[in-house]
């Protein structure tokens, strides 16, 4: 059975590199690093996997429980949603009241169903988002807005592969999805580590340059300095910007967050 597990993970190495290769060659590395702390998993001990798919994603994160460094605005460390508030209505970027999310002791901070989304109370433009997350076994349907525009989508892939990918770009014209499925599974937390550069205008507020952003998920790259274009949905009515706050999108399901900061970069 061990030379069986054995044999079972470095066929998902071979096949991850073989991914890794079609994507770009900066990709092996980030993938060979990690590898050792990949599990495997097959339908045999998960019914509810497609019996075709094989995902391999990091046992835990390697930027689970990262520090805030000196310079980092924190945004939620458990203790409290001073940095956060409800949203007021249609208006995403216009603050309403308080944060009206659960605060559970030791654990993070939950969207509680019909209380609506959360915005920062502060706008950034150029940053560098850290944030760990989790889904708690039922369907979710949430995420994370940048600049209150750009939709960096939270779902259960891991148990559905077929749905919304976690860690898709969902409310773009045209989705982007991730360049690999590195969802973890239900009740493990998650990270995000995003690297984000805001549109750029000219003088004349003309829209010069679009907004880009990398994103690991768990630790490996899965969007690698992609455009983010034209948005659908509700979002589209706000237009482009410089500047928006982070928004928690609450959308009928629980899940949770902890463990907030960013670091707002010179432009």
């Amino acid at each position: 059975m061990e030379s069986c597990q054995y044999l079972r993970t470095y066929l998902v190495r071979f096949l991850l590199v073989l991914a890794a290769v079609s994507i770009g060659s900066n990709y092996i590395f980030a993938i060979e690093i990690k590898s050792k702390n990949l599990r495997v998993d097959s339908a045999q001990n998960n019914s509810n996997r497609d019996s075709n798919a094989i995902q391999s994603v990091p046992e835990v994160s390697p930027t689970l429980n990262a520090l805030p460094p000196p310079h980092a605005i924190v945004l939620f460390d458990g203790s409290n949603l001073d940095a956060w508030a409800s949203q007021q209505g249609k208006s995403w970027e216009t603050p309403g009241g308080p944060a009206e999310w659960k605060i559970i002791p030791g654990e993070g901070v939950e969207a509680v169903p019909g209380a609506g989304s959360i915005i920062t109370k502060q706008k950034f433009s150029d940053f560098k988002l850290h944030l760990e997350f989790r889904v708690l076994g039922e369907e979710t349907n949430g995420g994370v807005y940048l600049l209150a525009r750009y939709e960096l989508n939270v779902s259960d892939s891991y148990s559905n592969p077929d749905g919304s990918q976690c860690g898709a770009f969902t409310n773009l014209t045209k989705t982007i999805a991730p360049l690999l499925p590195m969802a973890a599974s239900p009740m493990q937390w998650q990270t995000f580590d995003i690297d984000f550069r805001a549109p750029r205008f000219d003088a004349q507020d003309v829209l010069r340059e679009k907004a880009r952003a990398t994103v690991a998920l768990n630790g490996i790259v899965i969007h690698d300095d992609v455009e983010l274009g034209s948005r659908k949905g509700a979002a589209k009515r706000l237009g482009d910007a410089s500047s928006g706050p982070i928004m928690l999108q609450e959308h009928g399901s629980p899940y949770q967050f902890r463990n907030i900061w960013i670091v707002e970069k010179a432009k």
